[in-house]
Parts: structure tokens; C-alpha cells; sequence
């Protein structure tokens, strides 16, 4: 019923992934990558033509929800993008990384002492596949989600020694750190924080309960910062959640297309969802909307 188009970002996939010293020091960081992401999308939306002009929806997965964050955000990108902004009519994130966070996460941390020979001694010791293919099952919850495909893309990413360092340069920048320290550099961190209040368009947030990497608390500081947002928990799924749950994923992101109110987004699928609330500290007085869930077809109210 539509038109996907995957967006492989710097340093990625299929993308090039150009050496971090040879480009500045935060061309990997995810403004950057947002704004390579609209030159890209600039590029697709040139070959329709003269059809009349479409909207389309923004759906990313970790980093991928950051870097849309920084997309909607950023008034740099809002200056220079607007005409492809103006085209984008929701967005929807799956376990996006909120950059106002106070540790990191400890499979960053694997990754960024990972050396090149460290990869040579396991291929030579016949161990690496071994290794990825753990690494791949330990990143779902029920390790039968994992699949061949994911694993050869980790395996690709780490023995290659442009795309390993493009990954390094990707989470050394995904948010102020000093280098030295690995503490946050609030300031700077608060400047982002406080571009969320940019963002125009309606955004879904989807987390999964049992998410060790990117909790699901996440979602519900991210939920209160962007104005309008909602937040639905899917139980039992992890942070590899669009690939654990694809029908549920794909019935979320139709249902939130489509428009539909936020207490008909879950109805049916086993999963709680929780209205914005930014609205709310402004005022005061006026009190706080509950969580409501839908199971089985049925919805529960929303209580005051």
C-alpha cells in the first residue's frame, strides 16, 4: 500500500563511509547525518516530476529516531530544508536514544576499544563468526528472532576497517562526552534537549518493555519533551523490536498514518500507550492524563 524508501545513513550499509579525520569533527554526529538524510530524500522527491507533490512519514530505529529527532529539530536543518519538511506529515520511532542521557551505554563502550587486529586474531583463530553471531543473538530478547542477514551486516561492519571506524566516529558523537572523562557535557546537551520543542509534526515513539540497551524510560522523557507525542510499550520486546515484533510494528506505524487516535493505536495488539503530557507543565493545574491499554479488541478508559 506504499512506497518505502530506505535510507542506508553515512558510514552504513551500503553508504560510503568516508575516514572521521577527514571530515569535521562532527560529521558524523546525528545533525550531520540528518542533513544527509534530506539531501538524499531531496534527491528522490526531484524525480517525481510534475505529480502532485506527497506527503510521507519519517520511521526510524535507535540512532535511525535520533537522527529524525535532529531532522524535525534542528533549526539549522529547518532553514535549509524547509520545502522537504513541509512535505514530511508524521514520524514514528522505534527505540530512539534520547542524546540527553548521563552514561553510556556499556555495548557502546565494546565497540569504541574494538581494534582492527583484535578482528585479525579472531578471524586467524577462527572465533569472529562465532563471536558475531552471539553478539546478534544477545541483541533480541528470544534469540530465534536473530537472523543470518543481521549477523552478516555486524560481521561486515567490524572487519571492515572504514565502516568499523565510521561506527567508532557514529557513537563517539551521538551526543556531548568528553573524550577523557566519558561524562556528559551538559550544556551543549541541553541546547539539543531544548530543540525537541521544534518539532511539527505528530511523532510516535514505540518501545519495547524489556529493552536493555535503550530503556524504555527514554521514551517517556522523549514523549514529554516533543510537544503532541505519544508513547506505546509493546511488553515483552527488547530494543531489537521492529525485527521481534514486524506485524505489530508495521500495524503501529499504518495505524498512526492513518490518524487515528492514540487509544486506537493499541487496540487489539497487547500494548499500553501514553498520551503527551508537555502540555501539562505548563499549566499547573490541570492534572495528568493516565496510561490506558488495549488487549483482546477492548479498550480501557483514560482516567484524570
Amino acid at each position: 500500500d506504499y512506497e518505502i524508501w530506505l535510507v542506508d545513513l553515512p558510514g552504513c550499509g551500503d553508504s560510503e563511509a568516508p575516514k572521521p579525520s577527514a571530515l569535521e569533527p562532527d560529521g558524523y554526529c546525528p545533525t550531520a547525518m540528518g542533513e544527509r538524510a534530506w539531501q538524499a530524500l531531496g534527491k528522490c522527491l526531484a524525480t517525481e516530476g510534475g505529480a502532485p507533490p506527497r506527503q510521507f512519514t519519517l520511521v526510524g530505529h535507535s540512532l535511525g529516531g535520533t537522527v529524525i529527532i535532529r531532522m524535525l529539530s534542528a533549526p539549522e536543518l529547518q532553514a535549509r530544508y524547509d520545502a522537504e519538511q513541509q512535505r514530511v506529515e508524521r514520524a514514528v520511532l522505534f527505540a530512539p536514544c534520547d542524546q540527553a542521557i548521563n552514561v553510556v551505554p556499556p555495548s557502546f563502550l565494546t565497540l569504541l576499544g574494538l581494534q582492527g587486529w583484535m578482528i585479525t586474531v579472531g578471524d586467524v583463530l577462527g572465533v569472529f563468526d562465532g563471536k558475531v553471531r552471539d553478539l546478534t543473538r544477545r541483541s533480541y530478547h528470544d534469540p530465534e528472532f536473530a537472523t543470518i542477514e543481521r549477523q552478516e551486516r555486524y560481521a561486515h561492519a567490524l572487519r571492515h576497517s572504514e565502516h568499523r571506524e565510521a561506527a567508532k566516529a557514529i557513537l563517539r558523537q551521538f551526543t556531548p562526552f568528553d573524550p577523557k572523562t566519558v561524562r556528559p557535557i551538559w550544556p551543549k546537551i541541553d541546547r539539543l534537549v531544548a530543540d525537541y520543542k521544534n518539532i511539527r509534526v505528530p511523532v510516535l515513539i514505540v518501545h519495547g518493555t524489556w529493552d536493555e540497551t535503550l530503556t524504555s524510560d527514554m521514551g517517556h522523557a522523549l514523549k514529554d519533551h516533543i510537544p503532541g507525542a505519544i508513547l506505546v510499550e509493546v511488553p515483552g520486546r527488547s530494543h531489537s523490536l521492529p525485527t521481534e515484533d514486524p506485524v505489530k510494528c508495521s500495524a503501529l506505524i499504518r495505524r498512526f498514518q492513518q490518524g487515528l487516535a492514540s487509544e486506537a493505536l493499541v487496540v487489539g495488539l497487547d500494548a499500553d500507550f501514553f498520551p503527551t503530557t508537555a502540555m501539562f507543565r505548563a499549566n499547573p493545574h490541570l492534572t495528568t492524563t493516565g496510561v490506558a491499554r488495549a488487549q483482546n479488541g477492548a479498550t480501557l478508559s483514560v482516567a484524570p
